[in-house]
Formats: C-alpha cells, structure tokens, sequence
C-alpha cells in the first residue's frame, strides 16, 4: 500500500485555548518586552503574525474529507455488495477487513462493471487492488492535489495510523474546496 505523507514537521492544530495558555506562561515568566524598542517589538510581532498565518493557512485533508462513508467488508461478494451501495450517494466504498482495517477502495461504476462481467460471486478481497494511494489526515491540500494530477485518481481514503478509514477524499471534494479557497483570496 502507498501512502502520501506529510514530509514536514509535525502540524499542531491552531487553538485559542494555547495562545492565552502561551500568554499566561510569558506573564508569569517575568519576561517583558520592557527593554526593547517600538521597532523590534513591531518586528517580532509581524514575524509572529507571519508564522501563524503560514502555519493557519496550509489545509489539510482531515479538513476536507467527507467522513461520511460506507465500509463494506471483505467478504461480502459483489452481488451483496451492489444491494448494499445501490441505496446509497456515495460513489467510493471502503473496503476493511474483519478488524476493521483498510484493504482497499471500490466505486460503485467497479463494482456495477465486475457485477455485469459475471463476477457477481466473487469477493471484495478478491477484486480489490493490491496497491491504493491512502493520505493520513495531515497531508495538506498541495500534496493531495499533486498526486490526484500525477496519478489520475478519483478518490483517496484518509487512514490513521491504525490503518482505519477517517474518510475519503475526492476529486469532488477537492474541487469544492478549491472553489472555496480562490473566493476566499483576493
């Protein structure tokens, strides 16, 4: 199985709750801007700013995912299958193990398409690739969008680290939020 990861350091997410958490360590620390200059002051305060908006600004796929899915499992044959995601919007099925675990992903076109080719008795884990492009919830949209173009993908399930399904991500989602971003940007 592949993963995209995040090559750079660990994110932690923005709360307020550790900036006024940051500002009573600082208060009680005795450190105090008192000997500083405007002009040094307004220096680190813009080169904070400068961080956090970097740092706020970089969207992750555990943001964008849709965490509404339908896991199937392994063993159920296609024909089961199709009864189950026929009823369903969903267009992307995970496909988990007994334990719960990925195995791999499924469309409902793959599974319509193997059902008319007579394939209707076989199992997921019979069909399903042997190879799927999983993200975890912190790769950022720019990786998310590079592999989508270099690979030509649908979909992508988001896994955590104990290799269960968070989500999926697909090229729907990625083109609404990209819609959203360009209207939030000058």
């Amino acid at each position: 199985m592949f993963y995209i990861t995040n090559t750079s350091s660990v994110r932690s997410p923005y709360r307020v709750e550790e900036i006024g958490k940051d500002k009573q360590d600082k208060e009680h620390s005795g450190h105090q801007f008192g000997d500083e200059s405007d002009a040094e002051k307004h220096e680190k305060f813009l080169k904070a700013s400068e961080r956090l908006y970097k740092e706020r600004s970089v969207i992750v796929a555990g943001e964008i995912m849709n965490k509404k899915i339908l896991p199937l499992h392994e063993n159920l044959s296609l024909n089961e299958a199709w009864k189950m995601v026929k009823e369903h919007q969903f267009e992307h099925f995970p496909i988990i193990s007994s334990e719960g675990k990925f195995v791999g992903l499924l469309s409902e076109k793959e599974i319509l398409k193997r059902i008319q080719n007579k394939e209707g008795k076989k199992s997921l884990k019979e069909v399903i690739s042997k190879e799927t492009i999983c993200a975890d919830e912190s790769t950022n949209l720019h990786e998310v969008i590079q592999v989508f173009f270099n690979e030509n993908l649908e979909a992508v399930p988001i896994l955590d680290n104990q290799q269960k399904v968070l989500g999926i991500l697909s090229r729907n989602d990625l083109l609404q939020t990209m819609l959203k971003v360009s209207q939030l940007r000058p």
